[in-house]
């Protein structure tokens, strides 16, 4: 059980005069305790894929790539949007690798985010930006999400599609 100790205002009536009022309100010191609560905590399976960092629910993943095309010395962006119900608040972005020659900058987040008692659904969104320094075809890798689903008692990988992208001299 929980114990807590806690101010409370009471209010004493007796001897009021129903005119004029004359309640007396006192501070009270009071302990509080709560009933016991038993919380089973279970250990996460074996075998748990290298792209899993401890996201629990049921999750999906989509992407917005940057242009195909870009002048180097240009920026543009990456954005991983992860939606759906669990442990939201507290995801860990998904890695990027980026080929050598883009300059990779801090990762941008945007959450919207609900939670009720029983609940926690909505989105968060991952973008990288980036500036690609010099010309080229490059190919940017797959992006690996991946999450335990209680209810199946699984892990669960999702991912992008890997992307070329042609970086023009300017």
């Amino acid at each position: 059980s929980l114990t807590a100790r806690a101010q409370v205002i009471v209010q004493d009536n007796r001897g009021a005069n129903p005119f004029f009022g004359g309640r007396q309100i006192y501070h009270v010191s009071r302990n509080i305790e709560s009933n016991p609560v038993t919380i089973h905590v279970k250990e996460f399976p074996a075998g748990g894929p290298a792209s899993f960092n401890g996201a629990v629910g049921r999750f999906k993943l989509t992407s917005r790539m940057p242009s195909q095309e870009i002048e180097s010395n240009s920026a543009d962006q990456i954005e991983i949007t992860i939606s759906g119900n669990g442990n939201l608040k507290f995801l860990t972005a998904p890695t990027v690798i980026l080929p050598a020659s883009f300059e990779q900058y801090d990762t941008k987040i945007v959450d919207n985010i609900k939670a009720t008692a029983t609940d926690t659904s909505g989105s968060i969104t991952y973008t990288y930006p980036f500036v690609a320094r010099s010309a080229g075809e490059f190919t940017i890798e797959p992006i690996y999400f991946s999450y335990f689903d209680p209810t199946t008692g699984e892990y669960n990988t999702l991912a992008t599609e890997s992307f070329t992208i042609t970086v023009k001299d300017d």
